[in-house]
């Protein structure tokens, strides 16, 4: 008997031939089913390895085994013998007879149906009305020229954003797709839209040459193309109408009202326009002070071009909310300012979807008042529905209120709007994280680095998430040297995180000597005003030196009384300088500053952050000694929204209490498991 004789014997081909069709159907549903549920992308690779590594395994054992009606036996007899007293007989019939071939030719035919006609039916659907508005070319020499190609794509995707039908691509997704050498046709499937609009736009001192084509991105189709030549006065009409005839060829009425806002003009002047797109640029960077410092400046040379350029001085406006909320600037006049500049923007154009929204947002960070920044955000929404700014903003409040669940609703129907924004990502991780579930927080945070790789405060949270698995904390600091080493230590984010996982792993000198890098007085952050010196003594205080603690935290008590000298409404120096009262044993003093910090914080008036500074209030009273009280609020904390989590409580300051049995259920209660 040859060997293939033998081979076929021992069925070894039908197993290779079946183990192939049914890995073929396994991977044709992985490819369609793993990404609409947004399955990690590590999933799907691991799925193919195991895949493949089966099939060897297959293959032996078919050599091995034969299956018989008395079970599982070695094949290691000729088949024409006697098996367990049976006599096993070879099918002779053809190949198109025998059963089992019949379903290894169907399961073939079905792999390909569904490799061929699955997609379609498994994945998400596109929006046949959905649209991609891709940057211009700038064929101008001059330099400056990109920021007036850039504003093509913006104004007519803030055009499109007006029909109420239609799904526009934000401008912070679209632009990084600048000089790419992708086809439309990938594009679209990355944004998942059925239409792209390119471009090209030459400008030639006061003659611009505008060129635009609208594509539908499954077929390559041209639906509708034209090329303008014109004045540069013509410029705001000229991107009206290229927003009209889009309208058309992806057969859309829009009604009289929605026409007549196309047709609006932002500004009369040109260079009030150009500045108001280099303060976009710097407004999308980031929200560091030095790029809002810029982003206001260009803002408001803008509207001194124009002094009717309502969106100009909104945007400035809308700088002045994001300092003051975000702790650049914590003093009334900061708001008072934004006020100012939003009521002369509002008698400008009370119905500029710019100025709306920006009143919303004084509502929003002036006083947490939800029900007003709500009416104006809608109103905001209703002018511009296809807008991802509006969209998100409601987000943001609803999560303010304890709406979770229509947050972050609301925040991915803005991801279908911002598909390329990793911001956005983050702020959903966030929902998760603060509701403790940490699978879809990690997907979020893995979407986010999937868009910038490098980014320091995502690689931050995967470090812990990756430590939520391992729970090794001196491989989460080996880690975290690694990433300051590879990327540095933008505004000691990185050394922040080593210190406190230094402390974790009670390496005390190592975590001092780390702070000996740092030069600033301040640990500042949007909930967190915090003297160094504060954490320097508090090192000392669970070392047990407390005669090192204690000039350390005169020293963080003086600074902070400083600081609430200049603002003295911070709740974030408040509530800070409370803490550092109470490991003073200054009880009274501490009890007042955080009577005071609570109770402009209420969970009633912002469920997100309430919970940092009520977990800030259960370390004043441990640290005065109420253990009992500490206990009870901590059990509270960890069922609360964004309260306590696993690795708070791992931190040595809970040593006190770590033993007593209800600290230890809680422990268990958070500990996480993904």
């Amino acid at each position: 008997m040859s060997f293939i004789d033998e081979l076929k014997r021992r069925k070894v081909f039908r197993v290779a031939a079946s183990y192939a069709v049914v890995a073929f159907i396994i991977m044709q549903l992985v490819e369609i089913l793993f990404p609409m549920f947004n399955f990690p992308q590590w999933t799907q690779q691991f799925t193919v390895i195991i895949v493949l590594l089966g099939f060897p395994i297959a293959v032996i054992l078919s050599w091995v085994f034969d299956k018989t009606p008395q079970g599982y036996i070695k094949t290691d007899a000729p088949k024409t013998e006697d098996i367990v007293g049976m006599n096993v007989k070879v099918d002779d019939r053809p190949f198109y007879l025998q059963k089992r071939n019949i379903f290894l030719v169907l399961g073939v035919i079905g792999g390909l149906l569904i490799g061929t006609f699955g997609g379609d039916t498994f994945k998400t659907s596109v929006d046949k009305k959905s649209i991609a508005v891709l940057p211009f070319d700038n064929y101008s020499t001059a330099p400056e020229d990109q920021y007036f190609s850039d504003g093509i794509t913006e104004v007519i995707i803030a055009h499109l954003a007006k029909i109420k039908d239609f799904t526009v691509i934000s401008r912070t997704s679209v632009m990084g797709y600048k000089g790419t050498t992708k086809s439309l046709k990938e594009i679209g499937k990355e944004l998942g839209v059925a239409h792209i609009l390119e471009g090209s736009i030459q400008r030639a001192g006061d003659e611009i040459r505008i060129v635009s084509q609208l594509i539908e991105t499954k077929s390559d189709k041209h639906l509708w193309a034209e090329t303008y030549d014109e004045k540069m006065n013509s410029l705001f009409a000229v991107q009206s109408d290229i927003a009209k005839k889009i309208a058309s060829a992806m057969e859309t009425e829009i009604s009289g009202d929605v026409e007549r806002r196309i047709d609006e003009r932002p500004t009369e002047n040109i260079n009030a326009w150009e500045d108001y797109l280099k303060g976009l640029e710097f407004n999308d960077r980031s929200n560091r002070k030095d790029d809002l410092d810029k982003a206001q400046y260009f803002f408001d040379k803008a509207f001194q071009n124009d002094s009717k350029f309502a969106a100009a001085l909104a945007r400035s406006a809308q700088i002045d909310l994001l300092i003051y909320w975000f702790g650049f600037d914590f003093a009334q006049s900061r708001i008072n300012k934004a006020k100012s500049k939003i009521d002369k923007a509002t008698l400008i154009n009370e119905n500029d979807p710019q100025v709306l929204r920006t009143t919303g947002t004084y509502y929003y960070y002036g006083f947490r008042d939800y029900s007003n920044a709500l009416k104006y955000y809608y109103k905001a929404l209703e002018l511009e529905p296809g807008n991802s700014a509006h969209i998100k903003s409601i987000g943001y409040v609803l999560a303010r209120q304890g709406k979770i669940d229509q947050a972050i609703s609301n925040h991915k129907r803005a991801l279908e709007l911002e598909p390329n924004d990793p911001s956005l990502f983050f702020q959903v991780y966030l929902l998760y994280n603060y509701s403790r579930d940490y699978r879809n927080g990690e997907e979020m945070i893995d979407r986010a680095l999937n868009l910038i790789p490098d980014n320091q405060r995502n690689l931050l949270i995967k470090s812990r998430y990756q430590y939520y698995k391992h729970r090794d904390i001196d491989r989460l600091i080996e880690e975290l040297y690694a990433l300051r080493k590879r990327l540095g230590d933008n505004g000691h984010l990185m050394t922040n995180q080593i210190v406190s996982s230094l402390i974790i792993a009670r390496k005390y000198d190592q975590a001092l000597n780390e702070l000996k890098n740092v030069d600033e007085s301040f640990d500042i952050r949007q909930n967190r005003f915090m003297p160094y010196d504060f954490i320097r003594g508090n090192i000392y205080e669970i070392m047990g030196l407390k005669n090192k603690a204690i000039p350390l935290y005169n020293n963080a008590a003086e600074k902070l009384e400083s600081e609430l000298i200049k603002n003295p409404k911070d709740i974030r120096i408040i509530s800070d300088l409370a803490l550092i009262y109470a490991y003073l044993n200054r009880r009274e003093d501490a009890m007042r500053m955080n009577e005071s910090a609570m109770s402009e914080i209420p969970i009633e008036k912002d469920h997100v952050d309430h919970g940092g500074y009520y977990n800030k209030e259960i370390e004043i009273y441990l640290a005065l000694g109420e253990t009992k009280k500490a206990i009870e609020m901590i059990d509270r904390s960890a069922r609360m929204f964004a309260g306590l989590h696993y690795f708070d409580l791992i931190h040595p300051k809970w040593d006190l209490i770590r033993n007593e049995p209800e600290f230890k259920n809680i422990i268990t209660f958070l500990s996480p498991n993904i």
